[in-house]
């Protein structure tokens, strides 16, 4: 809501952001504003977004190998692939018609997905991601990961207990790096994308 000149987001699919609610009304406010709005999804078509759904896969069905997942599963079935698919039609239908500015762009990157975040003005809210699930039971497990790490904050001027800190080290400025090389460098515009014929 305090957000006035940029707002990066990178994630997986980022379902819960382009649904809906208070999130995207809270994205498009920022885009008709002309705040520079950039978003980073994991293609679902790449090899890392079929390891990831396969790993989500696991909490469901531990018995499957990954050459099973590949040969004998829809990929386009499975709860990441189509959450990713919601999200992009939530950006056509949504954001895409507001850009009247130029300041919104989406793209899909296939890098390997290193964290959630969001990056809003000097601020920057990051969660690692891994392949890893505190599972007591499998029948109990919720079948998605993510969202077990705790969100970890930073910002762009290092805190008063730190005086001395290494501006090399700056997290928010690393993160704020590897964003802009990613977007900059990987992936195809959302807008260029046309859809799968099944999906």
């Amino acid at each position: 809501h305090h957000t006035k000149e940029r707002l990066y987001l990178q994630g997986i699919s980022l379902h819960s952001f382009f649904e809906e609610g208070r999130l995207l009304d809270a994205i498009a406010k920022l885009v008709t504003e002309g705040v520079t709005v950039r978003v980073l999804i994991l293609d679902p078509e790449c090899p890392q977004a079929y390891f990831r759904s396969f790993r989500e896969r696991l909490l469901k069905d531990d018995q499957i190998s990954f050459e099973d997942y590949q040969g004998r599963v829809k990929h386009r079935d499975e709860k990441l692939y189509r959450d990713t698919i919601e999200s992009v039609r939530c950006i056509r239908s949504v954001l895409l018609p507001r850009n009247t500015g130029q300041n919104f762009d989406a793209k899909y990157y296939n890098s390997a997905p290193a964290c959630f975040m969001l990056l809003a003005d000097n601020r920057v809210l990051v969660e690692q991601y891994h392949y890893g699930k505190n599972t007591p039971e499998l029948a109990a497990a919720p079948t998605i990961l993510g969202k077990d790490m705790p969100l970890m904050e930073f910002t762009q001027v290092p805190s008063r207990l730190y005086p001395n800190s290494d501006d090399l080290r700056n997290t928010y400025k690393l993160l704020r790096n590897h964003f802009e090389f990613v977007f900059e460098r990987t992936g195809l515009e959302i807008k260029e994308l046309t859809q799968p014929s099944d999906a």
